[in-house]
């Protein structure tokens, strides 16, 4: 069985394992909730550092999905710089990009928005 993800509430890599050997799950993505609008975002990236320490701790079990801080996505260079995060990500081991955009009441970036076509 393949679990889709899992949000992790423990900062110790051993209670993430323990989760999915309990529940007879092969494999797991981990994915952040993503970064909000406000600054700084210190708890996602708490979460974040957790994250990649289950990966490099358990890294046959666990995927990890970075996330793009839209905190700063009126910023002129929002693109290059999420871009260039991302790409960080990456070397750090990241799967793949989870875009949590957020909904429509939150005003938050369009999938379509030109300045999200950098990442």
């Amino acid at each position: 069985m393949y679990d889709a993800h899992m949000h992790v509430c423990s900062s110790d890599p051993a209670d993430a394992l323990h989760i999915l050997d309990a529940c007879g799950i092969a494999r797991a993505a981990i994915m952040n909730k993503g970064y909000g609008r406000e600054l700084p975002n210190e708890e996602h990236a708490r979460w974040e550092r957790v994250g990649f320490a289950i990966l490099e701790r358990y890294p046959d079990r666990f995927a990890v999905f970075a996330t793009v801080d839209f905190g700063t996505m009126d910023e002129p260079d929002f693109g290059r710089r999420a871009a260039a995060r991302f790409e960080e990500a990456v070397r750090r081991g990241a799967a793949g990009l989870k875009l949590w955009l957020g909904k429509p009441d939150h005003h938050w970036m369009a999938l379509h928005d030109p300045r999200i076509g950098a990442v």
